[in-house]
């Protein structure tokens, strides 16, 4: 079994780019007061990892054994038990995560009422730019009066879809691409911990700069790399998964990188 590239992040303080971390930190100090901000909008560029903080969000409020950083223990059943398939699961709090894409109205209504039911529960409606007016309109008592995490992702060129009403109620959460210094710091850091593949600082650099900072598109060259034997990252397979041509490049649409490989957002 090859090295499995994983860029899912497992504590607040893992959270790439110093902007970011000051967006997400008094959502991590409301946590540990036990008043957590709700409801809440993350607004992130595609791939900028919503969904990833939305989850950890949840965890950290699901979580009966919290750290002092306010970060879930990531090993009691309520934090192993995530994730769409787990809808309805949790100790203290019981937690939800929707995909809006594959949502109609009638389903919209049935779990609204399903997670307003009692009192403490986490609810994140991922994907919420796919939902139209009339019935996003649903959402606008729920939010406001909810008694628990209430939180809708999205990516930033959709969020002023949302009704202004409901826009309004909302803690906005708004994530930013990290820096070209930040990405790289982050996979060398990485790779020194967990991946050790063959490589060095100039080469991420080179990868993440043609990737145009795109941490999913970074994660599939870094996972071929991975799966090279022995694990290696030169400038060779660089040019050959990442080439370098006149037009702009595009995360997840480079020439060279295989369409296979599951990535985490």
């Amino acid at each position: 079994m090859g090295i499995k590239i994983e860029t899912s992040l497992s504590t607040f303080a893992d959270f790439v780019g110093q902007r970011n971390k000051l967006q997400i930190e008094p959502h991590r100090l409301a946590l540990l007061a036990g008043n957590p901000l709700s409801p809440v909008a993350i607004i992130a560029p595609y791939g900028g990892g919503k969904t990833n903080l939305a989850r950890l969000l949840i965890k950290a409020y699901c979580c009966p054994y919290r750290t002092s950083t306010g970060d879930p223990c990531h090993t009691c059943p309520t934090c192993l038990e995530q994730g769409p398939k787990h809808n309805g699961a949790g100790w203290f709090h019981r937690h939800f995560e929707f995909d809006c894409t594959r949502l109609n109205k009638a389903d919209i209504r049935r779990r609204l009422r399903a997670v307003n039911c009692e009192d403490g529960t986490a609810v994140c409606w991922d994907e919420f730019a796919s939902l139209g007016a009339s019935t996003t309109k649903m959402f606008l008592k729920t939010a406001e009066d909810f008694a628990g995490l209430f939180i809708i992702a999205m990516t930033s060129d959709e969020y002023q879809t949302m009704l202004p009403q409901l826009y309004d109620r909302m803690h906005k959460l708004c994530l930013t691409t990290p820096s070209v210094e930040e990405i790289t710091d982050f996979f060398v850091t990485k790779n020194q911990k967990k991946w050790n593949i063959a490589t060095d600082r100039d080469t991420l650099q080179q990868m993440v700069e043609r990737t145009g900072c795109g941490f999913r598109a970074c994660q599939k060259t870094l996972q071929v790399a991975a799966n090279m034997i022995p694990p290696v990252l030169d400038r060779n397979l660089l040019d050959t998964l990442l080439p370098i041509t006149d037009r702009p490049q595009q995360c997840c649409t480079l020439s060279g990188l295989p369409d296979n490989i599951d990535y985490d957002e």
